[in-house]
């Protein structure tokens, strides 16, 4: 996960008289950072060694959010393991030529200003590009009762705002991504 272990923080911390204790009670990284306060409150008897802990606690689970989201994508999806990520880089430069290539789509114009602007902005730009590179489907259907088959294109729009799955917690993910 991370090429610290908690040993390792709680030393930076000035906890290091705690790393036996959690070594005793094996308590890893990854488990230190799914512990709630209520689990830290147990583990740590003293109040002034558990604030420093808490304080410090919070920043870590905050900056390793991206690895733990990598850990637990490998656990649900072995097969996919870090593919997307891995090959960002290279895809990110295609996708940008791809969009650079295509002048008539006004949002597409937009989103090149953006490609410039910080890493961050550039990858979320190029998310949102995806969803006007590809083509759009036309779908007949036939409302109950009428015999006359009409006709439905998503607009740009429509593509852009359903291109993201909205799931309201982590354990829907996987039945999303099945569907």
């Amino acid at each position: 996960m991370a090429d610290k272990d908690i040993t390792s923080y709680l030393k930076l911390w000035g906890l290091e008289h705690l790393c036996a204790h959690f070594k005793e009670h094996k308590i890893t990284l990854a488990v230190a950072l799914m512990l709630t306060e209520n689990d830290i409150d147990r583990l740590i008897p003293f109040i002034g060694d558990c604030a420093v802990f808490k304080a410090n606690w919070k920043y870590l689970k905050v900056t390793n959010t991206n690895e733990q989201l990598e850990f637990d994508f490998a656990s649900a999806y072995p097969e996919y393991t870090n593919s997307l990520f891995n090959n960002f880089p290279l895809i990110k430069i295609k996708i940008i030529s791809l969009v650079k290539a295509r002048k008539k789509d006004s949002f597409l114009c937009y989103l090149e200003t953006l490609f410039e602007n910080s890493e961050e902005i550039s990858n979320i730009a190029t998310f949102l590009a995806l969803a006007h590179l590809h083509g759009t489907a036309t779908i007949p259907y036939r409302l109950p009762g009428i015999r006359k088959t009409k006709i439905w294109r998503p607009s740009k729009q429509e593509i852009r705002e359903g291109f993201i799955a909205h799931v309201t917690s982590a354990t829907e993910v996987k039945n999303v991504m099945q569907e």
